[in-house]
């Protein structure tokens, strides 16, 4: 008998005689495999596993070329802002130099004219008003320091700080801590560098009448006052807590 595929085919299983379908890949009865249905069900899988391979394939080539395209959009997304960015900080910067040139042209013409005019101030002694023109400029952030008699005119408004703080203590608007620190401040002059001595001699003058002040009213050992102008040679100011300190070991209370 012909056991050659074909559905509405009726065998015998020639293991145990029983019939079934000749499409069965296995008797029903016995499970003697049935070959020719048993080849024909394992070329059928065979041809699934291929085609779902084919798929699997097609579909892992079209994830691969979609993920080739997502990275070349970013790829391409972040070689744009990377240009971009560099694009923003050269015309920043461009834009910097040009502000920077022109302050620094602005600045180089007002030191022209300002420094010409505190020479002029400075050669005819008139102190105050060279203190006015350096208290102004250094108030609108001009390059004061650059002037060849700026550690001069530092002291100038320092002596003239002290001053304006002596009047103020006289008039019951400033307490003892201010003036102490102050006019105790003025001891530095003994320890400045890079003035000349004429421009010595113009500061001690002038500090003078403060320092004469600050003895009188305040009256320091030499023990106490050698304290403090220790931390003048050592860091150029004295600590307005250690000012305080002593007062308040006086029982002053500013």
């Amino acid at each position: 008998m012909d056991q050659e595929k074909d559905p509405k085919k009726i065998i015998n299983c020639r293991h145990c005689g029983a019939e079934f379908e000749a499409s069965f890949p296995h008797c029903p009865y016995c499970g003697r495999m049935n070959l020719p249905a048993a080849e024909s069900e394992y070329m059928a899988k065979l041809e699934n596993i291929r085609g779902d391979l084919e798929d699997l394939s097609g579909l892992a080539g079209r994830k691969a070329r979609a993920h080739s395209r997502v990275m070349g959009r970013k790829l391409f997304i972040a070689v744009a802002a990377v240009i971009l960015i560099a694009a923003v900080i050269l015309t920043v910067r461009s834009v910097r130099d040009r502000e920077d040139a022109g302050k620094s042209r602005k600045e180089y013409l007002w030191q022209r004219e300002a420094f010409a005019q505190m020479d002029e101030l400075y050669a005819a002694g008139d102190w105050e008003a060279l203190a006015g023109v350096y208290r102004t400029a250094m108030n609108e952030e001009h390059s004061v320091w650059q002037y060849k008699h700026s550690r001069f005119c530092d002291f100038l408004l320092q002596i003239e700080w002290a001053d304006a703080t002596l009047q103020y203590h006289e008039a019951g608007q400033a307490d003892d801590l201010d003036l102490f620190a102050d006019e105790i401040a003025l001891y530095e002059l003994d320890y400045i560098e890079k003035i000349s001595d004429d421009e010595r001699a113009v500061l001690e003058e002038l500090r003078y009448p403060l320092l004469e002040d600050f003895e009188r009213r305040f009256g320091l050992s030499e023990e106490e006052l050698s304290y403090f102008l220790k931390m003048l040679r050592k860091d150029g100011f004295i600590p307005y807590r250690e000012c305080e300190r002593f007062l308040n070991e006086r029982g002053v209370k500013g």
